[in-house]
């Protein structure tokens, strides 16, 4: 009996140290642990297209290694709601959603995201960062409507080739 005792000291002993550990990507306040197992994974490596005809199809629920382009040659479909620096990097890329809903796309760079569905930028539902996460550091939600071919504009990125992933948003209990 003292040897039961002991242990279940130590345990709760214990658990409230680990529960004052910071959960990992916290600063989200809010689920992803989808995005930063997607993380975990070896990315697909793909090219930014300077203009829409020449971007690269990607498909939800993978990662990929994009290679960015001189933002001096990218053609934005959709006008960014801030001038790109010319200095920076960017492009674009296609994907198709076939089911509407809520999509996340998560990057591991600063950057602005832009989701533009039929030449028109989708309004943002919700934007979180958090830079010592393990996986994304950026994650912008859009109200994506069905069968929607989207355009994924990365303005202003201050490196070469980002890591991105594109994941339905976990439906909301309440």
């Amino acid at each position: 009996m003292t040897k039961r005792f002991s242990l279940l000291l130590t345990a709760l002993l214990a658990a409230p140290a680990f529960a004052a550990e910071p959960t990992a990507c916290s600063a989200f306040q809010m689920d992803v642990s989808s995005e930063v197992e997607l993380f975990q994974g070896s990315p697909i490596p793909v090219n930014a297209g300077v203009e829409a005809a020449s971007a690269t199809q990607v498909e939800p629920g993978r990662l990929y290694e994009v290679r960015l382009q001189s933002q001096k040659q990218v053609q934005y479909v959709a006008l960014p709601s801030r001038k790109p620096d010319p200095a920076e990097s960017g492009g674009m890329l296609r994907i198709a959603i076939t089911e509407g809903g809520s999509y996340r796309v998560s990057v591991n760079a600063p950057s602005w995201v832009d989701a533009v569905f039929a030449g028109v930028a989708l309004e943002t539902q919700d934007f979180r960062s958090d830079r010592e996460c393990g996986g994304p550091t950026k994650i912008v939600t859009f109200n994506v409507p069905a069968g929607a071919e989207l355009v994924l504009q990365f303005i202003d990125v201050d490196r070469s080739s980002l890591r991105l992933t594109v994941t339905p948003a976990p439906q909301k209990i309440w």
